[in-house]
Parts: structure tokens; sequence; C-alpha cells
């Protein structure tokens, strides 16, 4: 009974430590896993990284498509659109100086000099009530454009400091081998020894 046990726990201890030798392996496999846009056959790149050209584009929205926080976020800048409000002001903004001129031409065409003075006069107060009306929303345009610009540094930064680690963590694990440059160095040696043996004095 002694022998056994002793069989059965020998078996045991056998396959617990090939069991975590696996598991060692595994976890260093995707330790080391290099990601798609780092492959030098990177054909197989999602809808989000294909759609940017760059390494660093490439890599964030590989992320992205690991991340709902992510994926959410990029909807959120794609479907923001300041340049709708602000053409609607500019449309609203054109009628309004149509307007002003028009009125400035049929304006010219009055006969009567008083009358034409009195509308002038009119026509002036309304435009310069107008104006300082546009001048409010040329300061909210501003803040709106200068926002915008805000959320592509943000943006910028953000790809920039989710991707460093990654092309660092790269660079520490898929760095080429310097014995394989000095095997070349050694062969160039040889091969200018051979040239200078074959070479007569000169």
């Amino acid at each position: 009974m002694r022998i056994t046990l002793s069989k059965i726990l020998i078996v045991f201890v056998f396959i617990s430590i090939i069991s975590c030798n696996k598991k060692e392996e595994n976890n260093s496999a995707q330790n080391k896993e290099v990601p798609k846009a780092l492959k030098e056959d990177n054909t197989s790149l999602t809808h989000y990284s294909k759609r940017k050209g760059d390494l660093i584009n490439q890599l964030y929205f590989d992320l992205v498509e690991k991340s709902p926080e992510l994926q959410n976020l990029e909807e959120q800048i794609e479907n923001f659109n300041p340049n709708e409000t602000i053409n609607e002001f500019n449309n609203f903004n054109m009628k309004s100086k149509d307007y002003y001129s028009s009125s400035e031409f049929l304006t010219n065409r009055i006969n009567d000099s008083v009358l034409r003075n009195r509308i002038v006069a009119l026509l002036k107060k309304s435009n310069n009530q107008y104006s300082l009306k546009e001048k409010e929303y040329d300061k909210v345009i501003s803040k709106v454009v200068d926002k915008k610009k805000s959320i592509e540094d943000y943006h910028n930064v953000l790809k920039i400091v989710l991707t460093l680690p990654i092309i660092e963590k790269y660079q520490n694990e898929n760095a080429p081998s310097k014995q394989n440059f000095e095997k070349i160095i050694k062969k160039e040696d040889s091969i200018i020894e051979a040239t200078k043996k074959l070479t007569p004095k000169y």
C-alpha cells in the first residue's frame, strides 16, 4: 500500500511539473506576442488600423479593437462635427449681410433726400445692432474651434502614451541578435583577407 501511494505521489508531482512548465511556456509566448502592426506580414490588420496609414495609428487602432472604452471614445470623436453648427450660423449671417447690402442698393434709388436719409439712419442703427450680435457669435465660434484643436491634441497624446510601451516592449523582446552581425563581420574579414592574398603587390 505504501509503494502504491508513493508511486501515485510521484506521478502527481511529475504531472504538476509538466503542467506548470506548459503554463510558463504559454505565458512566455503570450508576453512575446508581436502586435499585428509590427509583424512583417501585416495583411491581417483590423478595420480600424487599415484605415490609418502610419505605425502609431495602426498600433493605437489595434488597441481600440480590444477596448470598449476606446471604441466609445473613437465613436464620439468621429460623430462629433461642430462644422454643422458653424455652417448654420454662416448661412444665417450671410443672409443678414445680403439684406443690408440689398437695402443699401434700394436706398440709393430713393429720390427724396430727406426720406433717403431717414432710411439710411434706420438701416445703420439696425446694422450696428446686428454687428454686436455677430461679434458675440464670433467669440463662441472661436472657442468651439479652439476646443476642437484641443481634442485633436489630446487625442494624439493618447495615441502616443498608449503605444509607446508597445514599441518599447517590441524593441526589448525582438531586437535582432548581435551574434548574427558578428558572424557577418567575420565573413567580411575572411573575404578581405582572401582578396588581399590574391592581389599582386603594387
